[in-house]
């Protein structure tokens, strides 16, 4: 979990130049391991999940670097699954 948030840091660090915040960013990381049968729902779309997930959900008050716009709630969030390879039959 550590690894994710971490590479959800440096990437909003990258991209610091883009917009200003004075609120540190919120970094959230869910690990889903269903069991074989067993299926898990996920925390925020409700979605079924069958295979190992790893869920990032990012939120930062941003407003753009330049220009008169004002600061708005920003979330965003991703998430990935580790699918077993499946085996190419001979031919």
């Amino acid at each position: 979990m550590r690894d994710a948030a971490a590479w959800a840091r440096a990437n909003l660090d990258a991209a610091r130049r883009l917009f200003a915040s004075s609120v540190a960013p919120v970094i959230t990381v869910d690990v889903y391991n269903p069991l074989p049968g067993q299926p898990m729902r996920h925390r925020r779309s409700g979605r079924e999940l069958t295979d190992p997930t790893v869920a990032v959900t990012v939120r930062l008050r941003a407003a753009p670097a330049a220009g008169p716009l004002t600061a708005h709630d920003i979330e965003a969030a991703a998430d990935a699954s580790v699918l077993e390879r499946l085996e190419e039959e001979e031919e």
